[in-house]
């Protein structure tokens, strides 16, 4: 029977600088043979040099030790995972090639690492990152094996999470701060679970409540939501009165049926969006009040039984329990809550 191979790999800490030391001298290799191209645009660079001015964890960097030079009797390490990130670093604090996004960081955007004062300076060459260093008697086949298996995952990403890899602006950034923002709410009116949580299923469903307050009913489609974040990625103009409303009419929900959301058909997402935007019509549409009056309360949870009961027509039903996402779908349950909430 064929023995397990077993890796002793070397658990460390090193800063920015001493990262930039081995560069300069030549015993740091970026892009070994099995490493993929370098492919980061300078959105993702930006973001990674404002994450580590923050001081905000990042992913863990695997090396390899490899013989030392026979030249300089200095050990040469090899980046099997993170070449993209390092290479980022070095090309903004040694090649100068790139100046920090103002979208990313207000205080220090829009300056290159010369630029900025020597506080940041040393926070940035100070920062140290985690490093797992594998032994040179690893050979390149195992190392494949290993860059292979931290390149592979047990979840395929979904389509959110692809789009939050992509865009890294001011719609992306509003999504996911309203998101966190209210994740404890969700998770009280278990719109979400953890998991969910994990896997960005409520910033897609914030992204999808943000095209109904940008241009009404709307599918929800992957398509649809790509549309939206690659138009108003750099230029999200109305940002702040989308946040407010959003903010303000989940804290008028809130008020209004506090835990009872929890009896309701309302903790589906398909159906909480009906919810919202029959709220966000009454206060920023059609009435355009502050305060919902109490009989709201009544009439949101008489809906919620008479849906649920199947006491409403079969094209309601089915609106309601199949063909969620569908536009059509929307249109035919939100005017039917809505003419059940205004009677035309």
């Amino acid at each position: 029977m064929e023995e397990m191979n077993y890796y002793n790999i070397q658990k460390n800490t090193f800063k920015v600088s001493d990262i930039l030391q081995w560069y300069q001298e030549k015993t740091l290799i970026l892009s070994p043979n099995f490493q993929r191209n370098y492919v980061w645009n300078e959105d993702h660079k930006s973001y990674l040099i404002d994450t580590i001015i923050r001081g905000f964890p990042v992913p863990l960097i695997i090396l390899r030790n490899n013989i030392p030079s026979f030249d300089t009797f200095k050990s040469i390490r090899e980046v099997v995972d993170w070449q993209q990130r390092l290479t980022s670093v070095i090309s903004f604090i040694l090649k100068k090639e790139f100046k920090l996004k103002k979208n990313h960081n207000a205080i220090d955007g829009w300056k290159s690492f010369d630029e900025m004062n020597n506080n940041v300076k040393q926070r940035l060459l100070d920062y140290e990152f985690s490093v797992q260093v594998l032994p040179s008697n690893i050979t390149d086949s195992q190392v494949l094996e290993i860059f292979s298996r931290l390149n592979s995952t047990w979840y395929k990403l979904n389509q959110q999470e692809l789009r939050n890899a992509k865009y890294y602006w001011e719609f992306k950034r509003s999504v996911f701060k309203v998101s966190n923002d209210f994740k404890d709410r969700f998770l009280k009116w278990k719109l979400f679970n953890l998991n969910d949580l994990s896997r960005m299923k409520d910033s897609e469903f914030t992204t999808d409540i943000y095209i109904y307050m940008l241009d009404g009913i709307n599918a929800r489609k992957p398509a649809i939501f790509d549309r939206y974040y690659k138009k108003l990625d750099k230029n999200f103009s109305n940002r702040e009165d989308i946040e407010y409303k959003f903010d303000f009419i989940l804290s008028v929900i809130d008020k209004l049926i506090w835990d009872d959301i929890q009896k309701t058909i309302f903790t589906k997402t398909s159906m909480f969006y009906h919810l919202f935007a029959i709220v966000h019509h009454a206060m920023f549409e059609n009435d355009n009040i502050r305060i919902l009056p109490k009989w709201w309360r009544d009439k949101i949870l008489n809906i919620s039984q008479k849906i649920k009961n199947d006491e409403v027509p079969p094209e309601i039903i089915k609106a309601s329990s199949r063909w969620t996402n569908n536009i059509d779908s929307r249109k035919i349950l939100f005017s039917y809550i809505k003419k059940y909430f205004y009677g035309n």
